[in-house]
């Protein structure tokens, strides 16, 4: 029913490149939680997401509005949750640390279509060690598409933070668990 990548440290072979894309075009489900893994990487991988519109920006992510006590990397991002998404989330709270993020880019095909539901302010800064480039990220989208009335679903979460015991144990009240379990 879903198939998910959790922090992926080796990238796909061709050939398992391809049977992902096969799956997804059956109506597969599919789930990716970046890790630290740098861009570049994992390139097979990383054209699967581009296929879907969705690109891994250079570095980690920082957020100078929506951040935790003045810390830059802790951040709160903005959700923008559909009906499946907002059970149950009342607070709409969730934090993220040391994240990766995405920037939406044109997917390969008119029926795809991307949804963000977490991002950064616009005062977002995705920072590498010789670059800082400012700008709205994703932290979490999902790309549908519909083709002969079969419907697949890419959902892509830009940090493993989201679902950690150290941030969902310190901080009971975020909703992240509810969040990631929609």
């Amino acid at each position: 029913d879903l198939l998910m990548m959790y922090a992926p440290t080796n990238d796909l072979s061709e050939a398992e490149a391809k049977a992902v894309t096969d799956y997804m075009t059956t109506g597969g489900k599919v789930m990716v939680i970046w890790g630290d893994k740098g861009k570049g990487e994992l390139p097979n991988l990383e054209n699967i997401l581009k296929t879907y519109g969705l690109e891994i920006a250079d570095g980690y992510i920082a957020d100078m509005q929506r951040n935790y006590q003045g810390n830059y990397w802790y951040i709160f991002p903005e959700l923008s949750l559909d009906e499946s998404l907002s059970d149950g989330i009342s607070s709409q709270m969730v934090l993220t640390v040391n994240s990766r993020g995405m920037e939406q880019v044109d997917p390969a095909r008119d029926t795809i279509t991307v949804t963000p539901f977490m991002t950064t302010s616009s005062d977002g800064y995705a920072v590498t060690e010789e670059t800082e480039k400012q700008g709205t990220f994703l932290l979490g989208a999902t790309a549908t598409e519909t083709q002969d009335d079969t419907e697949s679903r890419l959902t892509v979460i830009a940090g493993t933070s989201l679902i950690d015991a150290q941030i969902t144990d310190s901080f009971p009240t975020l909703e992240n668990t509810k969040l990631f379990m929609n």
